[in-house]
């Protein structure tokens, strides 16, 4: 999938203000972000997006996948690296929606 295409996805499912915030907490471009970019800063970022969309329990491996144009077994690895509390911030986004 091509950036855009992505960012337009995030946008039409209500995502764009976490994946914004991730991307400033990471000090990446959303568009760095959203890219295949296996860096350390923009490749942690979006492991960082991908375990808080799972972590509101509803996002699944596979639909992340899809959204991202990538295998679900490269989202599960990614959301099992990642730490407790990123997981936990997609709970607490639940929460308060």
């Amino acid at each position: 999938m091509i950036a855009g295409d992505i960012i337009d996805a995030l946008r039409m499912r209500g995502l764009l203000p976490v994946a914004r915030e991730v991307a400033f907490e990471y000090g990446v471009t959303l568009a760095e972000l959203v890219s295949r970019d296996r860096h350390k800063g923009p490749a942690g970022a979006r492991h960082a997006l991908w375990a808080r969309m799972y972590g509101t329990g509803t996002w699944s491996y596979p639909r992340i996948a899809a959204l991202f144009g990538v295998d679900h077994t490269t989202v599960h690895a990614a959301v099992a690296k990642c730490p407790v509390a990123i997981y936990r911030a997609g709970v607490r986004a639940k929460e308060v929606a």
